[in-house]
C-alpha cells in the first residue's frame, strides 16, 4: 500500500482555490492513495472558529472545502488558538 504526503499553499484567488481543489480531486479519482496526508496553508476555513480577523461568515469557498475534504476521505484537525489550521 502506498501513501502520499502533500503540502500546499493555496493562491488568495477564490477561482483559483476552486481550481486547485479541483485538479487534487482529479488527482485523487480513483481513491488509490487511501494514505494521503495532505497538509499546509489552504487559505480556506470550515468553520468560524477557525477565522481570526477578517470577514466573519462562511462562504462558498467553506462550503466547497467542506466537500473537497469528505470526497477525498480526508480528516479536517482541529486546530488549537486558530494559529494555523
Amino acid at each position: 500500500m502506498h501513501s502520499h504526503l502533500t503540502n500546499v499553499y493555496f493562491p488568495q484567488d477564490a477561482e483559483d482555490k476552486i481550481i486547485t481543489l479541483d485538479t487534487f480531486t482529479l488527482l485523487n479519482t480513483n481513491q488509490t492513495h487511501p494514505l494521503w496526508i495532505m497538509g499546509g496553508d489552504f487559505n480556506m476555513i470550515t468553520k468560524l472558529e477557525e477565522k481570526l480577523g477578517g470577514r466573519i461568515i462562511l462562504d462558498n469557498e467553506s462550503e466547497y472545502f467542506t466537500e473537497f475534504i469528505q470526497s477525498n476521505w480526508l480528516i479536517n484537525l482541529p486546530s488549537k488558538n486558530g494559529i494555523f489550521t
